[in-house]
């Protein structure tokens, strides 16, 4: 609410703010207010004593320069025995509905990546964006999980990274692991100093709620990706990005294509893989490849499915899923996964 100290009472040239702020925080399409309602308010909370007539003129202005604030209209006949337009049931509309908000307030919460406290301060500006009929209904309702570990730098790092792809600027960071104490520790060279990794951004992607830097290391010809939570120390360099063309990728990276064929965000090189599979696997092909696979039916309850997708994520699918679907193509990557599962045997072995 809005509060101003004032000697005596507040000036008549606040009325149409607070009957602004009134509408915006009280009311929606299904809690419509009078201007008698309007007007018992402006006392009650803003200790402002003013007429209906007033509140009128000024609903009408707030009609005029603002699309969001809306009324009901019926036909009635006037004291003069002429029909008129009678306007009442003042009410503002909120850019987002409830259900738009409960999704973008669920999303958040659940967004492992960001600290505790960030999503605690998006919550309640997203919370703040509608009235007190939708943050009575969330009271009871925001849990934020607090069993991930934490990276301070995750705002930063989106910021940083959005402005170098911009600017078509390289960067530099390090890259963290978590280590046995949940904490992040920068990854180091042969030496033991701590490596220092400089890319050229282009894409920033999410997948299965986590953050990826679609980029292209100095050192190598293709593209690569980075979880944005593991970064540390980035800074935007003056030296510019690689063109995206120069790379082995040979084209500018379509972000749609390219996450259908990343599934699990895994570089490497593409292949066409065939999978046999029981049916019911069909839901578990398209979570993870998406629509863009080819289905052939094999009897009642087989089917063949062929998938284009980076060489690593085929093999750790393939195993993931052993008991329910077997590579069949191409050779080498059938072979390696028959030695994971092999050495997976002879663990358990032991």
């Amino acid at each position: 609410m809005i509060h101003y100290q004032w000697a005596d009472e507040p000036p008549k040239k606040l009325l149409i703010v607070y009957i602004f702020d009134i509408l915006q925080k009280y009311s929606d399409a299904e809690h419509p207010f009078t201007k008698i309602r309007i007007k018992q308010i402006l006392a009650e909370k803003y200790s402002m004593e003013t007429d209906v007539k007033a509140i009128a003129r000024n609903l009408k202005l707030l009609e005029m320069v603002d699309n969001h604030v809306k009324c009901k209209e019926a036909e009635r006949i006037n004291q003069r025995g002429s029909a008129e337009i009678y306007r009442y049931g003042f009410y503002y509309k909120h850019e987002f509905d409830h259900a738009e908000l409960r999704l973008l307030v669920d999303s958040v919460m659940y967004q492992m990546q960001m600290p505790k406290k960030t999503r605690k301060d998006l919550i309640d500006k997203l919370i703040g964006l509608s009235n007190i009929y939708f943050k009575n209904r969330m009271k009871h309702t925001i849990y934020i999980p607090d069993n991930a570990p934490e990276n301070i730098s995750f705002y930063k790092n989106i910021r940083v990274l959005a402005e170098a792809i911009n600017k078509c600027k390289k960067v530099c960071f390090q890259y963290c692991s978590y280590g046995i104490d949940l904490k992040l520790h920068p990854r180091k060279n042969t030496d033991g100093k701590e490596r220092i990794y400089t890319v050229s951004p282009y894409k920033l992607a999410v997948k299965d709620g986590k953050y990826y830097l679609i980029c292209n290391y100095d050192r190598y010809d293709d593209i690569c990706n980075y979880r944005i939570d593991r970064i540390k120390g980035i800074e935007m360099l003056d030296a510019p990005a690689r063109p995206e063309r120069e790379l082995n990728y040979n084209e500018t990276i379509n972000l749609a294509e390219y996450m259908e064929k990343h599934s699990y965000m895994f570089s490497g090189n593409i292949v066409r893989a065939r999978f046999r599979a029981k049916k019911y696997m069909l839901n578990d092909f398209v979570d993870c490849f998406g629509k863009n696979i080819c289905i052939n039916s094999v009897g009642d309850n087989e089917m063949t499915v062929e998938v284009i997708a980076p060489e690593s994520a085929v093999c750790n699918w393939a195993v993931q899923f052993a008991g329910d679907v077997v590579l069949t193509y191409p050779q080498n990557l059938r072979e390696q996964v028959i030695e994971k599962l092999k050495n997976a045997l002879e663990n358990y072995k032991t």
